[in-house]
């Protein structure tokens, strides 16, 4: 696979890491788009297959290729042999891959998150971890770590709050379960409609978790060179608009999420 081919398949099954990615130095950037590519497969396998089982065999598909990465065996996917020539040419560390694997096979768990706790370890397992292996693609060290955990708690909440509908309809509660019983509903009640009021309860409070996460990367010190990475967080700030709807949330323009990621790199804020 071309260093062009695997750019085109991330412009057609994710616009806006395309984009961000195009922040990214050039001489940089394949590596980047590797681990962009495999976040995305991680995402797709709970959306692609039905069966938990299966997915489960998949996920452990990629836990062997990292394996394999990091022992030095052959591998053959075009996305492991990209994801390779990444860890080798940047030190990646193997950690965040675990971790973001291990977290992403919660994706087939019928079970929603227990509470906030859960919610929040989720999204810095999978976005946190992401943006911890971008950093280091693009000169940072793990002091930039605590940073990637908030910038990632806040782009991967609203991930969560964008396709909570979707979710819904097929079953699964994606927000803190104990947001819920506290108003005296239950998953069913989410799921039938009827718990209107604890659903925007809910909305309220993970909106308030981002605003905090989002407010600290902005007070953090860390490298320059690390800004496209955190600057994805950026794009949680669409669900904190007034009247964000959960049933029917209105994705911003592509132009307009274009802008956000680039005022975000350009004055170093999200």
């Amino acid at each position: 696979m071309t260093e062009e081919g695997i750019a085109s398949d991330l412009e057609q099954l994710d616009p806006d890491m395309h984009v961000a990615s195009l922040f990214v130095p050039a001489a940089r950037r394949p590596s980047v788009v590797a681990l962009f590519l495999l976040v995305l497969e991680l995402e797709r396998i709970a959306t692609q297959v039905s069966e938990p089982m299966v997915a489960q065999i998949r996920y452990a598909w990629w836990r062997e290729q990292v394996d394999a990465i990091y022992a030095g065996r052959p591998v053959a996917a075009p996305i492991a042999v990209k994801l390779r020539e990444a860890v080798v040419a940047h030190g990646l560390p193997r950690g965040p891959l675990d971790v973001m694997i291990d977290a992403h096979s919660l994706d087939c768990d019928q079970a929603p998150f227990a509470d906030m706790a859960a919610f929040e370890a989720y999204c810095r397992d999978t976005q946190g971890s992401l943006m911890r292996l971008v950093v280091r693609v693009l000169g940072a060290d793990d002091a930039a770590d605590p940073v990637c955990d908030e910038a990632g708690l806040a782009l991967g909440a609203a991930l969560q709050l964008r396709a909570f509908d979707f979710w819904r309809r097929h079953r699964r509660l994606r927000l803190p379960l104990d947001l819920f019983l506290r108003a005296g509903v239950g998953e069913e009640d989410v799921f039938a409609g009827q718990a209107d009021r604890p659903v925007a309860q809910g909305l309220a409070v993970v909106q308030q978790r981002i605003r905090e996460a989002l407010k600290a990367v902005n007070r953090s010190r860390f490298p320059r060179a690390a800004m496209p990475a955190l600057a994805m967080a950026t794009l949680a700030r669409p669900v904190m608009a007034p009247g964000f709807d959960l049933r029917a949330p209105r994705e911003p323009t592509r132009f307009a999420r274009v802008a956000l990621l680039a005022l975000a790199n350009l004055l170093w804020r999200v």
